[in-house]
């Protein structure tokens, strides 16, 4: 099974992503912060993280660019943010993301992107 890591700092959205990809047949981590996607990463190894860019502490920036820094085990990041502007979305996919998705994304566009990746990195 593969599994995916979500992270969000809004209880209702991250509860929504766990339970449509849940529902679709995936393994889900969830955390509210950066700092947990990082040790997460480490210790659960998922095959992608879904990741907002607003959080506290360590924002998606930050997580995007201590993973860069461990590429090796890495897994790919979509992006799911409220910031809509294409200059935010330029950043992410700079900065790493391999998908950017704007709040609120429909179930269809979350579940295409999520297999789109999983796809990508092969089984």
């Amino acid at each position: 099974m593969r599994k995916i890591l979500v992270c969000d700092d809004t209880p209702d959205i991250l509860e929504m992503v766990q339970l449509i990809l849940e529902g679709e047949g995936y393994d889900v981590i969830t955390a509210m912060a950066g700092r947990e996607v990082l040790q997460a990463v480490g210790r659960e190894h998922p095959d992608l993280v879904l990741l907002d860019l607003r959080m506290p502490g360590l924002d998606g920036f930050g997580v995007l660019r201590e993973l860069r820094l461990r590429e090796d085990e890495a897994p790919p990041v979509v992006i799911l943010s409220a910031k809509a502007m294409e200059e935010d979305r330029n950043a992410a996919l700079a900065a790493g993301a391999k998908a950017y998705l704007v709040k609120p994304f429909t179930v269809a566009q979350l579940v295409g992107a999520v297999k789109d990746q999983l796809q990508a990195v092969g089984p």
